[in-house]
């Protein structure tokens, strides 16, 4: 399991991160913070894997901070994530940051972003690891009791691709029913 904090001073985004990296198997949010005082001290007490930060934050030095956040956290990759363009992309690998992702973006890749950083221990213990990153939230999103029609409407995409993708699940899985696909994410 990939340990992660998020720092973000909107609560909103910190909501929809969470959502999206805990229907991800690999991935569990063990802190937020919505200021650089909280971040440190989250980031010392839980020595997160990852630390998933906004550069725009209050009591915040930008991309000054990442190596603050490194150290005080035993270690941690830093994912900044940002509004703003590549000037900001420049600052933050100059910092240290080791990925990068707009907002924009940020919904559809952070999961694998994340992975990508610690593969070690994204695969360990990982039984979901041969779904793709839309299998994992169709699987979670299904296994929390969501129809197809409501799976389509929250991640805004038709019935037939929910109906596919959880086909494809419950074939890589071997299991039989949406039933049995509960069950078995409930225990991992």
């Amino acid at each position: 399991m990939i340990n992660v904090v998020i720092v973000d001073d909107h609560r909103m985004v910190i909501g929809g991160l969470q959502r999206v990296l805990e229907l991800d198997g690999r991935i569990q949010v063990v802190g937020t913070a919505t200021n650089m005082a909280e971040a440190k001290r989250c980031c010392a007490e839980k020595e997160p894997d990852v630390i998933l930060m906004d550069l725009r934050i209050p009591d915040s030095l930008g991309c000054a901070e990442i190596p603050n956040l490194k150290q005080i956290s035993g270690g941690a990759k830093v994912v900044v994530m940002t509004g703003y363009g590549s000037g900001a992309r420049s600052e933050a690998q100059r910092y240290g940051a080791d990925a990068f992702l707009t907002k924009e973006l940020a919904s559809e890749t952070v999961a694998e972003t994340i992975a990508e950083l610690v593969p070690h221990l994204a695969m360990r213990n990982d039984p979901y690891r041969d779904l793709s990153e839309r299998e994992r939230q169709i699987a979670g999103l299904v296994a929390s009791g969501m129809t197809n029609a409501e799976v389509a409407n929250a991640l805004s995409i038709s019935p037939n691709t929910v109906k596919t993708h959880l086909a494809s699940v419950l074939q890589k899985l071997s299991l039989r029913d949406r039933v049995s696909l509960a069950r078995t994410w409930q225990r991992n």
